[in-house]
């Protein structure tokens, strides 16, 4: 996901270039906690060209790449190259801290969600098979030129694998019971969407999501919960969570029934669409040839 964001950071200085009009060939290397960058990718690299200037990157006393660059500018054009490129590194640099941020608080509510699914084995590994598969129908999307550029897989993934945050207030006998629920407890089980949304609002670095997760049980027809939304009103990344939850929900056991086989679980993804479910997602759910959760002949 690193990488995605750099090459957007890179095609925003590249759109800098062109507006000044800088005929500049240009390479960038970098290494950012461990995830090696650069531009252009490598085997891309202009054949026979030899940078004539070059400035080492360095912040908070450690090395962090080179810039390589080479053409011919005007003293005029060379101090625009030099402020395009240090609002370049200064992007870049906010990136690598906002991972490093990022990764910290990830870290912390990994460990709330695997705290979560340990007082229910049903849902053992849910979180992590639901962000699989709604990266999976996201690049399918993405394909369709129904995604935009504003969702990175980065914000996908985070809030599938915190969706059921809000789990954590839920009491272990409602999670666990095999019988039926009575309407207190349902009533119950309903707040954790909410509950997710005010886990998350204190760390600014996920207030973009919380509506993703707050709104992920949410139905298109406008019956859903905790607010009622319907249609394009709920979020896009709710809407493609609420397919990969549901689907992979219906696959597994759970204390009050069995698992579905996968054509059983398709037959009932078909029969709610429209009504639950986005009919655009599961139009992409269902078109993914190589989808490690449904047998090839199952793909609609």
């Amino acid at each position: 996901m690193i990488r995605s964001d750099f090459l957007g950071i890179i095609e925003e200085y590249e759109s800098q270039l062109k507006k000044y009009g800088l005929n500049l060939k240009y390479k960038i290397m970098l290494n950012i906690d461990g995830h090696l960058l650069e531009w252009p990718l490598a085997g891309n690299h202009p054949r026979g060209l030899a940078f004539t200037e070059s400035r080492e990157l360095r912040w908070d006393n450690k090395e962090a790449g080179v810039y390589y660059w080479t053409g011919t500018l005007s003293p005029h054009q060379q101090t625009i190259n030099e402020l395009i490129v240090d609002n370049l590194l200064t992007k870049i640099r906010f990136l690598e801290k906002s991972y490093h941020t990022l990764d910290c608080g990830m870290g912390v509510l990994n460990s709330a969600v695997k705290a979560i699914e340990a007082k229910d084995r049903y849902t053992r590994g849910h979180s992590d098979r639901v962000a699989a598969l709604s990266l999976k129908i996201a690049g399918t999307l993405h394909e369709a030129g129904l995604l935009d550029r504003e969702f990175s897989n980065r914000d996908i993934e985070i809030a599938a694998k915190l969706h059921d945050i809000g789990k954590i207030g839920i009491s272990e006998l409602i999670l666990t019971k095999t019988g039926a629920l009575t309407m207190p407890e349902i009533q119950h089980i309903r707040q954790h969407p909410a509950m997710g949304a005010v886990i998350l609002t204190p760390l600014s670095i996920f207030e973009h999501l919380i509506p993703a997760i707050r709104h992920h049980h949410e139905r298109f027809d406008g019956n859903g919960y905790p607010d009622g939304l319907r249609g394009s009103e709920i979020p896009l990344i709710s809407r493609i969570i609420s397919v990969a939850d549901t689907f992979d929900a219906l696959t597994s056991n759970r204390p009050y029934r069995k698992a579905m086989d996968p054509p059983t679980a398709l037959a009932e993804i078909r029969r709610v669409r429209g009504t639950q479910l986005d009919p655009d997602i599961v139009g992409a759910f269902l078109s993914i040839p190589d989808n490690r959760f449904l047998p090839l002949t199952l793909s609609s």
